[in-house]
């Protein structure tokens, strides 16, 4: 795909006739930069499909609402807020967690008297662990929608019993977009099959009988501007045709393993969210371009030191890594930082998947951290 975009072999011959927007993305859970191009029309029905998990979550567009979520600047695009404004939601920037921001958090949640959440797993997990360190009261919640990263069973309960409310899961991946999402029974999710199709596939890319684990292989049916066809994504599942209780009759995939993110703990007291890095750090280096980026991890070692791993084609010189290191400083206080380049080796996390960010400083307690819900 990356070489196809690259000699626009990928695009349709029309695509001017398209109204197109590019997407950069992680690639997945490969970590390496893929870019694509998406056409309005596909862009709209991810939209329609999103909307609909929120409604089957309880949640009525217009109550109001929050999303912790990453921001390429501090206070968001200007089409962004007027979206906000006009669905009754706010947003704060999950990119740099620290006290101050979970605070304002807090306090927005009590004043709005807010119905609705939607984050990141790891996001809420540690807005959590402030408010229990500060004793503060949570205000009742309708429901939490969670997204972008596994939902596991510790991390659900720990959610739930904080907000005493239910959370549902979605799926998604910034090549399709909205994919599939949980019903009030909360048992697998719905494939959006109006828009999309999934398959589960072996190594070889052959289909799976329902019930049998692989990689999902998704279809975008309506992205004409840039056709994904059975496009594998990194992320692994298991599909049912089971009845689900709701009585939809929407194919729902019973389990995903997805992308595994960790939290990079900051010298200024932010946590930084893994999503930070290929959302707003790679696309400000422009290094996949300049010195053929195709891989990158970030690794935090100890509480101040930082390693980077990253596979180029050309090296850098050395002007640019320093210009590199001040840029995650900045973000991150002075923290030592190893860079290491022309690697293929790369490590997993401890639930066995790619992360493009892992923080050893932490230790995962419970047995049960890595189950699917």
């Amino acid at each position: 795909i990356r070489k196809a975009f690259a000699s626009k072999t990928i695009l349709a011959k029309n695509i001017e006739e398209y109204q197109t927007k590019e997407q950069k993305t992680s690639g997945s859970s490969t970590g390496e930069p893929l870019s694509t191009m998406e056409d309005n029309l596909t862009a709209d029905l991810g939209r329609a499909s999103f909307y609909r998990g929120l409604k089957w979550a309880n949640w009525e567009l217009g109550e109001p609402s929050v999303k912790l979520w990453g921001q390429r600047s501090p206070k968001g695009t200007l089409k962004l807020r007027l979206a906000n404004k006009i669905i009754n939601w706010e947003t704060f920037n999950a990119f740099s967690m620290d006290d101050d921001l979970f605070l304002k958090f807090y306090n927005y949640l009590i004043e709005n008297k807010v119905q609705h959440i939607y984050s990141y797993v790891s996001t809420l997990v540690q807005f959590i662990k402030f408010v229990e360190a500060k004793k503060l009261v949570l205000p009742p919640i309708k429901s939490i929608i969670t997204t972008a990263e596994v939902l596991t069973v510790y991390a659900k309960e720990q959610i739930e019993e904080a907000f005493n409310t239910k959370v549902f899961n979605g799926y998604a991946c910034g090549e399709i977009n909205g994919i599939a999402y949980q019903c009030e029974h909360r048992s697998g999710f719905h494939i959006s099959m109006e828009r999309c199709i999934v398959e589960v596939v072996d190594d070889k890319g052959e289909v799976l009988p329902y019930g049998q684990y692989g990689r999902l292989a998704i279809t975008d049916f309506y992205n004409h501007a840039m056709p994904l066809i059975r496009y594998i994504n990194g992320d692994e599942g298991v599909l049912t045709d089971e009845k689900c209780a709701c009585g939809r009759n929407l194919i729902r995939i019973n389990e995903i393993a997805g992308r595994t993110s960790d939290i990079i703990d900051s010298l200024n007291n932010k946590k930084v969210h893994s999503t930070y890095f290929h959302v707003v750090f790679i696309p400000k280096l422009d290094w996949q371009k300049k010195y053929g980026l195709k891989k990158y991890q970030f690794i935090q070692e100890s509480v101040d030191t930082l390693r980077v791993i990253m596979n180029l084609e050309i090296n850098p010189p050395e002007v640019e890594i320093e210009e590199m290191k001040n840029i995650l400083r900045e973000q991150l206080g002075p923290m030592k930082i190893n860079f290491t380049t022309n690697v293929n080796d790369f490590e997993n996390s401890a639930g066995g998947k790619f992360a493009w960010a892992i923080n050893k400083t932490r230790t995962k307690i419970r047995k049960n951290e890595f189950k699917v819900d």
